[in-house]
């Protein structure tokens, strides 16, 4: 399950809660896709064009998530007979 606080998204899983910060929508750089260009400027490719060299804006983190571990279930082993 997925969550979003505005630049926070928050997954919800069985195991452990995720926390990443989205890029900034009015970034000028990017404007808010987190990408650009090797030239700095936003990806805007009209199709059929080749794509340009990506790099990760300033504003955007994508490998800075916070995973937050769930206390785990106990699993009863035992088993009773008929």
């Amino acid at each position: 399950m997925t969550i979003r606080i505005g630049r926070l998204r928050i997954e919800v899983y069985e195991s452990a809660v995720y926390l990443q910060l989205e890029p900034k929508p009015r970034c000028k750089t990017c404007h808010g896709t987190g990408r650009t260009d090797a030239e700095g400027q936003g990806i805007d490719t009209p199709p059929g064009q080749a794509i340009p060299p990506i790099e990760i804006c300033h504003c955007w983190n994508p490998w800075g998530s916070k995973r937050i571990p769930l206390r785990r279930r106990t699993v009863i082993t035992e088993r009773y007979p008929f």
